[in-house]
């Protein structure tokens, strides 16, 4: 199984899933991804699960390596990504 290292996150990096639903009677905010179409489109072309982690990436221009074998996808908007 590989690994993804975070380089440099620039800005802001957060794992985000479909969020908590019911949680407002204890004064919490739903949440989740912002993107939630995204999100579930992701979620669906790597064959996981709707409820599965995603990185949501703010501002762009973080830098990864993969380490090992993996499968990625990026979804959402236009990003310029480069390998």
């Amino acid at each position: 199984m590989g690994r993804l290292i975070v380089i440099n996150d620039n800005h802001h990096i957060t794992t985000q899933d479909l969020g908590r639903f019911g949680a407002s009677k204890y004064g919490l905010t739903q949440g989740g991804a912002a993107d939630l179409h995204a999100h579930c489109w992701g979620q669906k072309l790597l064959g996981n699960t709707m409820s599965s982690t995603s990185l949501e990436i703010l501002l762009g221009r973080a830098k990864f390596r993969a380490e090992g074998d993996m499968t990625l996808v990026l979804t959402g908007a236009d990003c310029n990504a480069r390998y």
